[in-house]
C-alpha cells in the first residue's frame, strides 16, 4: 500500500510538473512572440504599403472576430474573463461596437477609394449575419448601432435593405430613448456617456424619419450644452441629465476616446446637414468651434493623448478618431486648409504605432464605467477601423 501510494504522489507531483513546465514555456513564447512582433512599425513606409497593410488586417478582424484582440492588460481581470466568458457565448452582445467600428472602416475606404471585392464579400457576409440575428429574438443595442452607418455605404447591387435598418437599428434606438431628446448608454442608468453620440448619430442619419433626425440633433446639441468645458471646449465623459432643460457634467474632461466618440457623431450630423442643403446648421456650428479645441491640444507628436491637456501616454485610437473627423471635415469643405498639418501629423504617428502586420497599437484597451479607464495601451478595434477610415478620407480619392 506504501509503495502504491508513493507511485501515486510521484506520478501527481511528476503530472504537474509537467504541466507547470508547459504552461512556463507557452506564457514565455507567448511574451516573445510580442516583444518580436512589436519590435518593427511602419513608421517611413509609404502611404500605400501603410494603407495595405491597414486594410488586411481590418478585414481579417472582421471576417473572423475571435481573432480580434480583447483586453490584454491586466486592469479589471474578472470583468476581463466574465467578458469573454459572454463573448463566446454571444459575440453580439459584447463586441458590437468593435466590430462596427472594423466595418465602418471598411466601408469608408470602399467608398471614397477603389472598392475591393474582397472588402465587400466581407460587409456582404457581416451583413447576412446580421439581418439573421436581428429578425429573429436579438435587439440591436447602442453598441451595435456603427453597422448601420457602414451597411448603408455598401453599393447598391449588394441589395442591403434599408426597411431593414429602419425597423432594427433606427428603432431600437428610438425605443432606447424613451421619448426622452438623448439616449442613455445603458438601459440600467440615466447617466448620458460621450461613447453614445459616437456610436448612434452615425445610425440615426441614415433614417428618413424626422424623429431619428432630430434625436441625432439632440445628441450633440445636448452634450454641447451640458457637458463641454467653456474654457477648452473639450467635453466630459458623461452628464446627468435633470429635467430636459438642465443636467451635470460627470468624470474627467478631455478623455482621448472620448472626444473622438463626439467627434465621429458631430461630423456624421454635419455631413447630413450639409447634404441637405442647411450650410447655417448649428452642428457644423459646432465641428469648426470643436476643430479649433482639438486642434490646438495636439501634440508635436501628431497624437492626442490619453487624457488630453495631462501629461498621459499618445493614444492612437483618439488619434484616428480625431484624424477621421478632421479628414473628413476637410473633404467636405467644413474645414479648409488650416487642418493640413494636424491630418498629416496624425497620419505620421500613426505609422509609428502600427505593426508591420497592419495592427494598430498604442490604443487604451481597457475602460470600466466613469472615470474608470485604464492607462494600459495596446491593439484595438476602435482604433483599427478608425484608422482605416481616417485615411480613407485624407487620402486623395481615385
Amino acid at each position: 500500500m506504501k509503495k502504491l501510494a508513493r507511485k501515486s504522489f510521484i506520478g501527481s507531483f511528476t503530472l504537474i510538473a509537467f504541466l507547470v513546465i508547459v504552461w512556463g514555456v507557452a506564457a514565455f513564447s507567448l511574451r516573445a512572440f510580442r516583444y518580436v512582433e512589436k519590435k518593427g512599425n511602419l513608421a517611413g513606409s509609404d502611404d500605400s504599403s501603410y494603407v495595405l497593410a491597414i486594410r488586411l488586417k481590418t478585414r481579417q478582424w472582421l471576417e473572423d472576430p475571435k481573432s480580434m484582440p480583447l483586453s490584454n492588460t491586466q486592469y479589471a481581470k474578472a470583468d476581463r474573463v466574465l467578458g469573454r466568458i459572454r463573448w463566446w457565448l454571444n459575440p453580439v452582445d459584447e463586441i458590437g461596437f468593435s466590430e462596427g467600428c472594423l466595418a465602418l472602416g471598411i466601408a469608408e475606404w470602399d467608398k471614397l477609394q477603389k472598392s475591393d471585392p474582397l472588402d465587400q464579400k466581407v460587409l456582404s457576409r457581416y451583413y447576412s449575419d446580421r439581418v439573421a440575428q436581428f429578425t429573429k429574438s436579438k435587439t440591436p443595442t447602442v453598441c451595435n448601432s456603427l453597422d448601420a452607418y457602414a451597411f448603408m455605404q455598401l453599393p447598391t447591387d449588394k441589395k442591403v435593405d434599408s426597411s431593414f435598418i429602419e425597423k432594427t437599428y433606427v428603432q431600437s434606438l428610438l425605443d432606447s430613448a424613451k421619448g426622452e431628446p438623448d439616449i442613455p448608454y445603458l438601459k440600467t442608468s440615466s447617466v448620458r456617456f460621450v461613447d453614445t453620440v459616437g456610436m448612434v448619430v452615425p445610425a440615426l442619419v441614415q433614417s428618413s424619419r424626422p424623429e431619428a433626425i432630430k434625436l441625432a440633433e439632440s445628441q450633440i446639441i445636448r452634450f454641447r450644452k451640458f457637458a463641454t468645458e467653456p474654457k477648452t471646449g473639450l467635453v466630459f465623459h458623461a452628464f446627468a441629465p435633470i429635467g430636459t432643460s438642465d443636467g451635470t457634467p460627470l468624470g474627467a474632461v478631455g478623455w482621448g476616446r472620448g472626444q473622438g466618440w463626439f467627434a465621429v457623431g458631430l461630423i456624421e450630423l454635419a455631413e447630413y446637414e450639409l447634404k441637405h442643403q442647411h450650410p447655417d446648421s448649428e452642428a457644423i456650428t459646432i465641428a469648426k468651434d470643436f476643430a479649433q479645441s482639438i486642434t490646438k491640444t495636439q501634440r508635436q507628436s501628431g497624437a492626442w493623448s490619453l487624457l488630453i491637456n495631462s501629461d498621459y501616454a499618445d493614444e492612437s485610437s483618439s488619434t484616428a478618431m480625431l484624424g477621421y473627423f478632421l479628414a473628413k471635415g476637410r473633404r467636405l469643405g467644413i474645414f479648409g486648409r488650416e487642418v493640413d498639418g494636424c491630418v498629416e501629423r496624425a497620419k505620421e504617428f500613426l505609422k509609428t504605432v502600427t505593426r508591420k502586420n497592419g495592427s494598430v497599437d498604442n490604443a487604451q484597451v481597457d475602460a470600466s464605467g466613469l472615470n474608470n479607464c485604464a492607462p494600459d495601451l495596446g491593439y484595438s478595434c476602435v482604433a483599427q477601423g478608425f484608422t482605416l477610415a481616417f485615411l480613407a478620407n485624407a487620402t486623395e480619392s481615385k
